[in-house]
């Protein structure tokens, strides 16, 4: 009997209130706490009026007070809760130093150890979020996930190390093992793979989505990859790669946008555009967003294409082209189809307007090859050298004067003519633009008219211009490509 007696005291067991107490000092100084049980030595030794309270283990919930509803399972488990609520402890020394947090839940030795104010976090995992000091509101699931947390707040890791040197960085998700293994304040980021994002310090606002993704970027910011191994070198900002080993090698550029498999691989440089499916320096399309260039390395169909309010720019209907609202056509044959102003191109022609009477104006300068026939246009030196010679022939051989008079007329009419051609305007961007301009050569006067369009989707220009003097006329037509 007297050993029963001893048993029982070594045990310490009190049944009181609704209290369980085994061990000893277990629930020494309680006074109006209740619904509490508490196993083993000095298991919630200080408490007094804290309840729904449950300990199982060496000095857990030891300094407990009057914080209610906690859990500790496990040696030292709470060991310094004094007045925090709704936490729940398993594990050597889980919630060790929480004094006032509230709302926590560590699973596995030293599960949110250092914690000491910091509410709703969650740990599972031996050492994750250790260190977590006054941080809020973080998830972390995995051996060492969030060990070095101290302050940072929002943030979720799944996976072994994943966040495993984080100090304060916050609204950080990681998940896979050694996601963002070393970012310690980067924050507003998203590492979905195996070593994804892994030696991130202090970049923000990242999103890395596959195994190694942006796997070397420290400070990065801005960047979006999908894809196992995209940007895996990059440490530039504003960078975009979807798809395998997009982006590959680029270390510091910044401002790239690379679709498709291996696509701007090997790409160093920033503000690049590469869609493609393979590693190639000749991607289906490529641009440049500081230069405003994109090139097309492919054919390219359109059947219709149309201004910001849907009225129609370029469209091609059979051998047709029409370009603009009023239907500026090109076709393929001898003769042109409807339209205000057409092109129509045969074997061996090329015919401008739709009547005898059309003007064609042309912008800039104009060059021809030396004329064979009369019918042929001439050039500004075969004008020179032609008054040239006639007036050689003039003064050793006046009968020729008059021979030549009427040649030296057309002349003078013709480059009257281009004079006034010269002083006809061209079109602003996107536009079509009718023109007339006066020219005046050696006292004889020539009246021109144009029309051009500037097609500013296409970066092409079309000029149609004439111009009359005298008995004589002439035209141009110009169609010129901007690149």
């Amino acid at each position: 009997m007297k050993s029963i007696f001893l048993l029982l005291l070594a045990f310490s067991t009190t049944l009181f209130a609704d209290n369980t107490s085994t061990g000893t000092n277990a629930l020494l100084n309680n006074t109006t706490g209740t619904k509490n049980v508490a196993i083993g030595d000095s298991a919630m030794k200080s408490n007094t009026s804290g309840l729904n309270n449950t300990s199982v283990g060496y000095f857990g919930l030891r300094n407990n007070t009057s914080g209610k509803q906690n859990t500790a399972l496990g040696s030292y488990s709470l060991r310094y809760n004094t007045t925090g609520d709704d936490n729940t402890a398993i594990g050597f020394e889980a919630l060790k130093y929480n004094t006032t947090g509230d709302k926590n839940t560590a699973i596995g030795n030293y599960a949110l150890q250092d914690n000491t104010t910091g509410t709703s976090n969650t740990s599972i995992g031996n050492y994750s979020l250790s260190d977590n000091d006054t941080g809020d509101k973080n998830t972390a699931v995995g051996n060492y996930s969030m060990r070095s947390n101290s302050s940072g707040n929002d943030n979720t890791s799944m996976g072994n190390y994943a966040m495993r040197d984080n100090t304060s960085g916050s609204d950080n998700t990681a998940s896979g093992n050694y996601a963002l293994r070393y970012n310690t304040t980067g924050s507003n980021n998203t590492a979905l793979g195996n070593q994804s994002m892994k030696a991130n310090t202090s970049g923000g606002f990242n999103t890395a989505i596959g195994d190694d993704a942006q796997l070397a970027n420290t400070t990065g910011s801005y960047n979006v990859s999908n894809g196992n191994g995209t940007l895996n070198s990059a440490n530039g900002d504003s960078n975009t790669a979807i798809g395998y080993r997009a982006g590959y090698t680029n270390a510091t550029g910044s401002g790239n946008v690379m679709i498709g498999h291996k696509a701007g691989y090997n790409e160093t440089g920033s503000n690049k555009l590469y869609i493609s499916n393979g590693d190639t320096s000749s991607p289906l399309i490529h641009g440049d967003f500081s230069t405003q260039e994109v090139t097309i390395n492919g054919n390219l169909t359109v059947n219709t294409l149309k201004d910001s309010s849907g009225n129609s720019m370029v469209r091609k209907v059979g051998n047709v082209v029409h370009i603009g609202t009023n239907s500026f056509t090109i076709e393929d044959a001898s003769t042109s189809a409807s339209g205000k102003d057409e092109i129509a191109s045969s074997i061996n022609e090329l015919q401008i307007g739709t009547s005898t009477s059309h003007n064609t104006t042309v912008l800039g300068t104009l060059s021809v090859q030396t004329p064979t026939s009369d019918s042929h246009a001439t050039t500004k030196i075969y004008v020179h050298n032609s008054v040239g010679v006639n007036t050689n022939n003039i003064q050793t051989n006046a009968g020729l004067i008059n021979i030549n008079t009427d040649n030296i007329e057309k002349m003078i009419n013709g480059l009257a003519q281009v004079s006034a051609m010269t002083g006809l305007t061209t079109a602003q961007n996107g536009m079509s633009h009718f023109s007339v301009a006066i020219g005046n050569y050696e006292g004889e006067s020539a009246i021109a008219y144009g029309l051009s369009h500037h097609d500013d989707e296409n970066n092409m220009m079309y000029k149609l211009q004439g111009s009359a003097s005298g008995n004589t006329s002439s035209s141009s037509l110009g169609v010129g490509f901007s690149f």
